[in-house]
């Protein structure tokens, strides 16, 4: 992938890209889970990847669920979309207002909050947002 390129969201390019990115962010300790992410589009077809997260650091990102997965997050494809580029109320209050759904380990998804409320991570998915073909 040339630097520039868009890539197809949610595929195996957008996952390495989004590897790369949130590699370089400060490591959080104690912030690690496995976690699924799932975007449902308008005509409800999904879309899933796992995302491996060790001490804040995304260590792996790949298209596919895990059923090992701690943690599993579901959003609407325009939602997320929006929370990539900034535009989204923070995704605890998003929780709280039923936009995004979350389910799973309760002590693992305290322990990766701090890594979602991190500038270090929204400017990695703005980062990615500006390379990823919706």
């Amino acid at each position: 992938m040339a630097k520039g390129d868009l890539v197809p969201f949610f595929g195996a390019e957008w996952c390495e890209l989004f590897r790369q990115e949130g590699a370089k962010w400060p490591a959080i300790p104690g912030a690690t889970a496995v976690a699924e992410v799932t975007v449902r589009d308008n005509d409800d077809s999904t879309r899933v990847i796992t995302v491996h997260l060790v001490d804040g650091k995304v260590v792996s990102a790949s298209p596919g669920g895990d059923d090992e997965a701690q943690i599993r997050m579901e959003f609407p494809t325009d939602g997320f979309a929006a929370y990539c580029a900034g535009d989204a109320e923070p995704l605890g209050r998003a929780a709280l207002n039923g936009q995004v759904r979350s389910t799973g380990d309760f002590d693992t998804n305290v322990a990766i909050q701090p890594v979602f409320a991190s500038p270090d991570f929204q400017a990695a998915l703005e980062a990615v947002h500006a390379r990823t073909k919706y």
